[in-house]
Parts: structure tokens; C-alpha cells; sequence
């Protein structure tokens, strides 16, 4: 019997949830039992995805895969305090990634999943001035290599959007001259009209 889900909760996003549950932790998933004393701990799995290609943390799951805080114990300030802690910590991030909260219902507990984007807009982020990439289930400091290999990566990026704006400017420009020919052509014909007319005349 599918649970019932409080209001606060999507079916979307707490399916989700399930199915990263049942993934295990891995190169995109981290569990996360609670916000750890050292809350700096998320960013930096935060900045880590973030350097990776996107993941997603679940606050309130344990290494076991288990849901640990029951949604009769926590108020609506309560889940709120937590979107706004990591949100908040994110916040302090310079650069920012694109990370988003989404509340969620797992069998009557309440979890927090984290996503952030696999699209970011920045080469690189970084977590008290290193930065971090995701390897396997863990999250550590990227080598010189790694660092250099994320730059080039942006890098080809930018040149492949660059040169995408560059296509659709020219498409723009040969669009605008089929206008402009169809223009002329269709006032060559209204001259050419009008000329005839007068001769008819």
C-alpha cells in the first residue's frame, strides 16, 4: 500500500528518494543521518557534486539506508530551519553551485533531498579554497591533474557555445537577407504592376 504523503511532501521527489535509497551510496549519492555538528561537512559534498557532474545528499538517511527522523517529531519550523541552514551554507559558497531542497515522506520520516545540478556555470567551485570532486562514495581534494582537467573541460565548453551563438547569428543574418530579397522582389512586382497599369490607362 503506497503511503500517504503530508502535503508538504511530493510523490515525485520522495519516489526519488526511494530510488536512490536503493542505489546505495555511490559517486552521485551521499546519506547523510543529520546535519553533522561540523555543518561544513555538506558543503563540501555539496561543492564536490558540484565539481562532478551534479548528486544528490539525503539529510535524514543513514549509512544503512535507513530513515531516521520520524515526521511526528519535527514541526513545519523545524523542516524549514534545515532547507534554511543548507541553503544558508550554500549561500556562503563563492561561487555559488545551483543546489536545490525538496521535503520529502519516506515511510512516515522526514527527508531532506539535496540536489544539486549536474548544470553549473562556473569551471570550478570550491570548499575553504580547495577544491573538491567526488571519487566513488567519498568526496576528497581534486590533484593538480583533476583541477587542470576540469578547467579544459569548461574551457571546451565555452569555445563549443561560442561557436553554437556564432551558428545561430549567421542563420540570423541569412534569414534576414531571404527577407530582404523577398522584400524587393515583391516591390519590384508592385512597381512593375502599377507601371502596367498606368501604360493600360
Amino acid at each position: 500500500m503506497e503511503e500517504k504523503l503530508p502535503a508538504w511532501a511530493s510523490q515525485e521527489n520522495t519516489n526519488r528518494v526511494f530510488d536512490l535509497i536503493a542505489q546505495g551510496e555511490n559517486s552521485k549519492v551521499e546519506f547523510k543521518e543529520s546535519i553533522p555538528q561540523q555543518a561544513d561537512k555538506i558543503t563540501k559534498e555539496t561543492v564536490a557534486f558540484a565539481n562532478s557532474g551534479g548528486g544528490e545528499v539525503l539529510l535524514g538517511i543513514n549509512a544503512q539506508g535507513f530513515a531516521v527522523k520520524p515526521q511526528n517529531e519535527i514541526t513545519t519550523q523545524d523542516r524549514e530551519n534545515v532547507v534554511d541552514r543548507i541553503m544558508g551554507l550554500v549561500g556562503n559558497l563563492n561561487p555559488m553551485p545551483k543546489v536545490k531542497c525538496h521535503q520529502c515522506s519516506v515511510d512516515n520520516h522526514f527527508v531532506l533531498l539535496i540536489t544539486v545540478s549536474e548544470q553549473q556555470t562556473e569551471p570550478a567551485y570550491y570548499f575553504q579554497n580547495t577544491i573538491y570532486i567526488r571519487d566513488h562514495s567519498i568526496s576528497r581534494p581534486a590533484n593538480p591533474e583533476e583541477v587542470k582537467t576540469l578547467f579544459l573541460k569548461w574551457s571546451k565548453t565555452e569555445l563549443m557555445d561560442e561557436e553554437l551563438l556564432r551558428a545561430k547569428r549567421f542563420d540570423n543574418e541569412i534569414d534576414n537577407l531571404r527577407l530582404e530579397s523577398l522584400r524587393n522582389i515583391i516591390n519590384a512586382n508592385n512597381i512593375a504592376r502599377t507601371s502596367h497599369a498606368a501604360r493600360v490607362y
